[in-house]
C-alpha cells in the first residue's frame, strides 16, 4: 500500500514538473517570437506581464497574437 502511495505521489509531482516546464517554455517560445517581430533584442514590458499573469493563473501562453501585442505593433508603425 505504501509503494503504491509512493508512486502515485511521485506521478503527481512528475506531471506538475512536465506542465510547469511547458509553461516555462511556453512564455520564452512567445519571447523569441516576440523578438522575431519587432526585430529588436527588446521585449515589451506589456507583453511580459501578460505572459506572467497568463502563467500564474495557470493558463495558455501560446496565442497568435496578444491583445497587447497588437496594440504594440499598431503604435510602432
Amino acid at each position: 500500500m505504501r509503494i503504491v502511495h509512493k508512486q502515485s505521489k511521485r506521478e503527481r509531482r512528475n506531471e506538475f514538473g512536465y506542465q510547469l516546464f511547458d509553461a516555462i517554455f511556453d512564455i520564452a517560445n512567445e519571447a523569441y517570437i516576440h523578438q522575431q517581430k519587432q526585430d529588436s533584442e527588446e521585449i515589451d514590458s506589456r507583453c511580459w506581464h501578460e505572459w506572467l499573469q497568463l502563467f500564474v493563473a495557470d493558463l495558455p501562453i501560446t496565442k497568435e497574437d496578444t491583445m497587447v501585442e497588437k496594440e504594440y505593433v499598431q503604435d510602432s508603425i
